[in-house]
């Protein structure tokens, strides 16, 4: 049974090198970064959020978090709170 509380989110058809998946609204981070996934048009890209220094809002591909080895922290649902900057990267 559907429930309807439940947050549906779209597949990007990328997976972290530790083979998780990654989903429209997850938060990942790298090292230096720390970005949200969005549907931009047609494609699923990587917002930058913040990094240690600054707010940015560049897009990246999706496949670059397995070059950059990101780690997904939780999603923009779940745990908002991981959207603001000041939260340890």
């Amino acid at each position: 049974m559907f429930d309807k509380n439940q947050n549906v989110r779209n597949y990007t058809g990328v997976d972290t090198n530790w083979g998780d998946r990654i989903y429209e609204g997850d938060i990942l981070n790298s090292k230096a970064a720390r970005y949200l996934i969005v549907k931009k048009g047609k494609e699923f890209k990587l917002k930058v959020l913040f990094t240690g220094i600054q707010d940015h809002g560049d897009y990246f591909a999706v496949s670059d978090a397995k070059k950059l080895c990101m780690l997904i922290l939780g999603n923009k649902d779940d745990n908002p709170e991981l959207l603001r900057a000041g939260e340890d990267l």
